[in-house]
């Protein structure tokens, strides 16, 4: 199974899928936006958050 595949939107991300982000970023809307993260990755980080529950 390709890695891509097992990521919740089949696809690892292009440059192309941050342009939203940055322009975003860039404009005026997000003037009040300080020190936030802006993930964009397909849902990679959220399907594969490093903590593991202990399943003793």
């Amino acid at each position: 199974m390709d890695f891509a595949d097992q990521l919740p939107m089949s696809r690892l991300p292009t440059p192309e899928d941050y342009v939203g982000a940055v322009v975003f970023l860039a404009g005026k809307d997000s003037a009040m936006i300080i020190g936030s993260n802006i993930t964009v990755d397909g849902g990679a980080t959220a399907k594969y958050w490093p903590w593991q529950p202990d399943r003793g």
